[in-house]
């Protein structure tokens, strides 16, 4: 009887690696566009700041997986929130805020938290 294949995060390097290549500018043009009308609820842009750099970190984290590249890109990741917090300051239509940048760091901590938890589970179900 054929066994399944095992999911890995090494079988999604390239492909979190080319998301997160996508994944980068759009995020930088999106946070740079006047905001929406519509129905907003109170600190909703702080979860999709979050949200957005959780999901950075996961794929930057999958697309290099190795300890040390982690020390790289987790440091990237909150300069590149700043650069964004500065280039809204420069608009008339955005504001720039310390508690959005705050945010994108929560999020890089929530992402690099995820794959850690994740990688010990694979680690401790992991066939011998």
């Amino acid at each position: 009887m054929m066994q399944p294949k095992r999911w890995s995060i090494a079988r999604l390097q390239r492909p979190c690696r080319v998301a997160l290549g996508i994944a980068l500018p759009l995020v930088f043009v999106l946070s740079l566009l006047p905001d929406q009308p519509g129905p907003q609820f109170s600190h909703g842009d702080k979860l999709l700041h979050a949200l957005a750099f959780c999901m950075l970190a996961l794929l930057a984290r999958g697309g290099w997986p190795e300890r040390a590249a982690a020390a790289r890109w987790l440091p990237v990741l909150l300069a590149y929130g700043a650069a964004i917090e500065f280039a809204q300051w420069l608009l008339p239509w955005r504001q720039a805020s310390l508690l959005d940048w705050l945010a994108d760091a929560a999020g890089i901590a929530l992402g690099a938290a995820l794959y850690a938890w994740h990688t010990r589970a694979t680690r401790r179900t992991a066939p011998a």
